[in-house]
């Protein structure tokens, strides 16, 4: 199986930044973007344990399930994206002026949310945190409330819901109805959920999920979250950024425990179905609610065109993973984490949250983003 990895480039460099384009930044979804908040809980789905976390600044808390950073930090980070975007599409500029059919990006519009520091989680978010954001996401949880409770206690999609009408109710008593609706009407809102609900659910041996259609459990979890998104607006959220789900019939987990060395197809397959009724659910929503705006990325799917500046590598683990396709505690991860596409079983490294996160916020390809890209989403 191939994946793809940012072509390793120095992206590190100061930045100095002025205001944030939105002044808040709420974040809903999985493993993918959990940043601690399974810590506490009794589950197997947790990685506040090395390796996880191994190249992370010692200041910032662990929990992600990856070797560093994920594509919703590097989204609301401004001293990284920026400088990545500078040189990303500064490859993309030259791999590309043969074309003129292809919008030529300069460094004027390489730009990021610009917060100084990561977003918490809602575990410990607290006080003055609430009011710039906050992180919702819980290991193994999914659209469906009984998704992910294989491996024990989660955050579900309606309890993570829940949370944030928890945080609007502070933030209302903080600094006042009016000001908090200003608040909350102005701030990004990214949701990625569904994985799970076919990794942890559906595809599960006598689950009576399986019980459906691929077409009709794409069904119902759409119908589903398209109720979880009206009642996010309801609590005040206008800018919504959907993330599709990735190809999970190709991650490590799936191709060893398929025992042929390739990709599975019907997992992918069931997966395309979802990923296909987003968009039509983006265009029902932005006709239902003129007051908002609603998109769909390509998050951690695969292109089917790619540039030149991305490498393509093999999709073998980083570190050494135990039977539920995490990685064994305290185990050594390879040296190459900047080559690899997966870190464990499941979970992509930094290398590849980077290259999303560029993606997902300025769009180059037309399977990136519809109708648009998060940058022009929050700037609009």
């Amino acid at each position: 199986m191939l994946f793809f990895s940012f072509l390793a480039i120095p992206c590190f460099r100061k930045v100095v930044r002025g205001e944030p384009l939105v002044p808040c930044y709420f974040i809903f979804g999985d493993s993918l973007v959990d940043n601690g908040n399974n810590n506490n809980l009794k589950t197997s789905a947790k990685a506040n344990r090395a390796p996880y976390g191994i190249d992370l600044s010692r200041t910032w808390p662990s929990g992600r399930f990856t070797n560093g950073l994920t594509m919703v930090d590097f989204i609301g980070l401004s001293r990284f994206l920026s400088t990545c975007f500078d040189i990303l599409y500064e490859q993309r500029i030259l791999v590309k002026l043969n074309d003129p059919n292809d919008f030529i990006y300069t460094k004027a519009n390489s730009q990021d949310l610009g917060f100084a520091d990561l977003i918490p989680p809602y575990a410990t978010a607290s006080g003055d945190d609430l009011l710039r954001g906050v992180n919702y996401a819980s290991a193994s949880a999914g659209i469906r409330q009984e998704t992910g409770s294989n491996l024990g206690v989660h955050i579900s999609l309606d309890d993570q819901l829940q949370n944030h009408q928890n945080v609007t109710k502070a933030i209302v008593a903080s600094v006042g109805e009016a000001k908090a609706t200003k608040l909350l009407n102005s701030c990004l809102y990214t949701v990625g959920m569904g994985s799970n609900d076919y990794i942890n659910n559906y595809f599960i041996k006598r689950s009576p999920a399986s019980r459906n259609t691929p077409e009709q459990y794409a069904t119902l979890l759409i119908n589903q979250y398209s109720s979880q998104l009206k009642a996010l607006h309801g609590f005040g959220a206008r800018k919504f950024a959907l993330f599709k789900l990735g190809p999970i019939g190709c991650t490590p987990f799936a191709i060893a425990s398929s025992g042929k060395n390739a990709c599975v197809q019907e997992m992918n397959d069931a997966v395309k179905i979802f990923n296909d009724r987003l968009r039509p659910l983006v265009d029902q929503l932005n006709s239902a609610f003129t007051d908002a705006k609603f998109i769909v990325v390509n998050g951690l799917a695969m292109p089917t065109d790619l540039p030149s500046w991305i490498n393509v590598v093999v999709a073998n683990t980083c570190c050494p993973t135990d039977p539920t396709g995490l990685c064994l505690p305290n185990s050594k991860p390879c040296h190459t984490r900047s080559i690899h596409a997966f870190f464990d079983g499941f979970h992509p490294t930094e290398t590849v949250h980077r290259v999303v996160a560029a993606t997902a916020y300025r769009a180059y390809l037309p399977t990136e983003a519809y109708p648009t890209d998060i940058y022009h989403l929050v700037t609009s």
